[in-house]
Parts: C-alpha cells; structure tokens; sequence
C-alpha cells in the first residue's frame, strides 16, 4: 500500500516512534477493514498520535473521520455487540 502524501501530512517529530497496525495485528484494532491500517507515533513525551489509512492509503486524522469516509462510501457495520442489545428490546 502506498501512503498518500498530501498537504495535511504531519512531519515527524525527531524521537518519535511509529508502529502500525492492521486489523488482525491487535484485538483493539480487529474493527478495522482489510488493508486498512492505524500508525501509533509515540512523541518523545509519551504520548501517542493515532493516525489512519484506508485501503487506498488516504489519511485520517481520527476513527471518526475513517467511520464517516466509510458511511460515505455506502459500507455498512455491523457489530455483534449491539445485536445482543437490540434483543433485549424487542
């Protein structure tokens, strides 16, 4: 996957570090669509950047912003949790 490079990108802060993942590579991420990824830059200071791509490498700056890319994009999510809770309802 090639990640786009646009005038939003953020530069690198000398100390970071980054690691991605996809959604088989963590249980907190297993939401995420094939090929999708989120990179988690660590600042010097300890805390942590998250920032998302898409299957196209297109970034975003919060799961907010990939959940609407998606919604815009006609995909629809289902999630058992809330099933269970809908049940309970009827």
């Amino acid at each position: 996957m090639r990640i786009e490079e646009s005038g939003t990108w953020r530069l690198r802060v000398p100390g970071a570090t980054s690691v991605f993942f996809d959604n088989t590579s963590s249980p907190r991420y297993n939401w995420l669509l094939p090929g999708c990824l989120v990179e988690e830059q660590t600042m010097p200071d300890g805390k942590i950047h998250l920032t998302y791509y898409d299957h196209l490498g297109r970034v975003y700056a919060s799961k907010c912003d990939l959940l609407r890319a998606w919604e815009q994009a006609g995909v629809q999510i289902l999630d058992p949790k809330f099933d269970s809770l809908n049940k309970k309802e009827k």
